[in-house]
């Protein structure tokens, strides 16, 4: 399980700098000094790779889960847009 957060949180850095069509597989495997069938042998292929990134980044946000009342779900919004200006590229694979 901790080998699997790693690679997520490694896949959202190099998504958010280089976004999904650019970010490789083998770019994110150097960044926690795996090899890449590590994580194809963890997610399967690179969509769903991706689709554990936005699961944990809406996770995270508080935005899709939680508690949903509308004076809550707009307290949250400034800290959501900081994040999305933080992480363009992440954005744009979504």
């Amino acid at each position: 399980m901790k080998r699997r957060r790693r690679i997520v949180e490694a896949a959202a850095r190099i998504f958010g700098q280089y976004g999904y069509h650019r970010g490789s597989l083998r770019q994110i495997a150097q960044d926690i000094g795996v090899i890449a069938p590590t994580m194809v042998s963890h997610f399967g292929h690179k969509e769903a790779l991706l689709m554990a990134v936005r699961d944990n980044w809406n996770a995270q946000s508080g935005i899709v889960s939680g508690d949903h009342a509308a004076l809550a779900y707009f307290q949250r919004l400034p800290r959501l847009m900081e994040d999305h200006t933080a992480h363009r590229g992440l954005l744009n694979c979504f």
